[in-house]
């Protein structure tokens, strides 16, 4: 009896990861119908600067695309250079990936952006340039769809890479500060003079995090109305240029104009006589919004668009709500990004999302950010307790030895 009873257990818990895999799957495909049905998208955010010269990973991503029902890709172009200086090689793998991906059936958006291009925008202006100079000069389905400018609103206090190769911690060490990599030892003034100015940077941008501990904040407005209406209405102006922009010199290509938000940056701003919710201005001038809750208290962006898709679904534009799963930045990652969990948690969000916003006029779909950290969740998370990375797997895959 006792024998019987041992093997019933050993065959349930072989069984039960199939199962769950299974039903993994089977939401994953009704979720894919439902946003169909809808015109809605399943799209993905990828960031990987190896792709393009790399006709093996560019399959790898393709098949993964088939695999979840991805049906729209936001591809990071990495400040793309204009045409006089685009090299054969890059030009060749671009234009490759964006054939591939439109056959596949699936919409091709380039995404770049920058803090500091709301002082600069002729970066702005040349992105539009360089995506328009790669479509004007390729065969029809070699160009992207748009381009998705993603401006942080505050300067980021430190970019995690490119980290100088001295200060990277051991291949497999894990990282035990909530996501920041381990604080640089101080050095002597005199030493300090001597390191390049990258190494330099890095360390004085990885103690002031340290610094501001938990309380470290990848985005914030400032902290008094004048200022929050003075920087608003400078990311508003600067998007109503790039749109002139666009829709003048270069308006027979089409291309869709889109901006990533926060969700919750219902600040009125007064612009051009009308007071409205910043992210409404927004929506008015794009052809449609990435809106995310991130960095928020909850990853409940659900709950968090619901005013930008109303609004945008009464002027006629779309919304995609980008649901984070990359690793973040900050200690408590349960509460910001999905990192943590598994598919099975992902598409439950997602089917919540559908709910609630698909039969509204402004939902585009959702967006899944990012490619990387999509492909090393797993279906079921058999422990429920914090999930910490070694550096091998945050490591973009070319990177890794």
């Amino acid at each position: 009896m006792r024998r019987n009873v041992l093997l019933w257990l050993a065959c349930l818990a072989l069984t039960a990861p199939v199962a769950a895999q299974r039903e993994v799957v089977a939401m994953r495909q009704n979720n894919t119908a439902a946003l169909s049905l809808r015109g809605a998208e399943r799209a993905l955010v990828v960031r990987d600067r190896g792709l393009v010269t790399d006709p093996d990973r560019q399959s790898a991503l393709l098949l993964f695309c088939r695999q979840k029902g991805v049906t729209a890709l936001f591809l990071a172009s990495y400040e793309l250079p204009p045409r006089n200086r685009l090299n054969a090689e890059i030009a060749y793998g671009w234009r490759s990936l964006l054939r591939r991906a439109h056959q596949q059936g699936m919409d091709v958006y380039a995404l770049t952006g920058d803090s500091s291009w709301i002082n600069d925008s002729g970066r702005a202006l040349a992105q539009i340039d360089a995506v328009a100079s790669l479509a004007q000069s390729g065969a029809p389905g070699e160009g992207f769809d748009g381009i998705l400018f993603d401006f942080p609103l505050i300067s980021q206090l430190q970019k995690l890479f490119p980290v100088p190769e001295r200060l990277k911690p051991p291949a497999e060490t894990e990282y035990e500060t909530g996501g920041l990599p381990p604080a640089p030892a101080p050095l002597p003034a005199e030493r300090e003079a001597e390191l390049p100015e990258e190494e330099r940077t890095y360390r004085d941008d990885a103690n002031e995090v340290y610094r501001v501990g938990s309380d470290y904040e990848v985005e914030q407005l400032p902290t008094t109305a004048v200022e929050n209406q003075q920087l608003l209405r400078q990311y508003i102006e600067s998007v109503d240029r790039l749109r002139g922009y666009l829709a003048g010199r270069h308006a027979a290509l089409r291309l869709r104009l889109g901006m990533t938000i926060p969700a919750w940056l219902r600040t009125p701003v007064l612009w051009r006589g009308e007071l409205k919710y910043a992210s409404d201005h927004f929506v008015d001038l794009t052809d449609f919004v990435m809106a995310h809750n991130y960095p928020g208290e909850t990853v409940d962006i659900v709950r968090a668009a619901d005013g930008v898709i109303k609004y945008a679904g009464r002027s006629g534009k779309a919304v995609f709500a980008r649901v984070e799963l990359s690793f973040p930045l900050r200690p408590m990652p349960e509460l910001l990004t999905l990192f943590s969990r598994d598919e099975l948690f992902l598409e439950s969000l997602v089917r919540e999302l559908i709910d609630r916003h698909g039969n509204t006029p402004g939902f585009a779909g959702v967006a899944l950010d990012d490619y990387q950290s999509y492909r090393v969740l797993p279906a079921v998370r058999a422990l429920p307790e914090l999930y910490q990375p070694t550096r091998r797997e945050l490591l973009r895959p070319s990177d890794r030895r």
